[in-house]
């Protein structure tokens, strides 16, 4: 992705933005103060194979997901927030931007062999607060100050679903915005992989 369509990604993330309630907005923008340019280019993935692994992907993927969760939502009855869905739509991966402290989650690969088999990044090994990413956004997120409901913490906690081991404790305590959150983001990086 060039810088021309990260901008135009940036435009459209701040179309959405600001239809939050003041209070919401006030918060997101300070968050975006903070990390701003961390979240705007960094990948989704490592793998071309994978979903969205190129500077910039880390923004695509989360309107993609935050659009289809809209869609979901007006799907089944428009009963959720507004500020929900943009919140949780789009930061439910923050945390693969790195850490607090500017560790970047995802670096170049650098052996040819990998970059050969579509490995364009891998998981910084300096990393070692042993977060998951999903628990990483949940840090940064009340780092600066957005402050999210119980519905809203756990769809950001669960939206990799039974997919990942640390969910099995939300199996039969769902809400609806957790699970179309995770249905969201499966069907967004499934049909992304799709087209590649």
């Amino acid at each position: 992705m060039n810088e021309k369509e990260i901008q135009s990604l940036i435009k459209t993330f701040d179309v959405w933005v600001d239809q939050l309630s003041e209070e919401r907005l006030k918060q997101v923008r300070t968050l975006i103060d903070g990390v701003g340019q961390r979240f705007f280019t960094a990948p989704a993935s490592g793998n071309i194979h994978k979903h969205d692994a190129e500077p910039g992907g880390l923004l695509s993927h989360s309107l993609t997901v935050f659009k289809n969760l809209l869609l979901l939502n007006n799907t089944f009855g428009k009963t959720l927030p507004f500020d929900s869905l943009v919140i949780c739509g789009l930061f439910h991966d923050l945390g693969k931007i790195g850490t607090l402290e500017g560790l970047d989650m995802y670096v170049p690969v650098t052996e040819q062999w990998r970059v050969q088999k579509g490995f364009r990044y891998e998981h910084n090994k300096e990393i070692k607060d042993g977060l998951t990413h999903a628990q990483r956004s949940l840090r940064i997120l009340n780092h600066f100050g957005v402050k999210l409901t119980d519905d809203e913490y756990v769809a950001i906690l669960y939206h990799d679903g039974m997919y990942v081991k640390e969910n099995e404790q939300f199996r039969y305590v769902q809400s609806k915005l957790a699970s179309l959150m995770h249905w969201a983001d499966y069907y967004t990086a499934f049909f992304d992989t799709e087209r590649k």
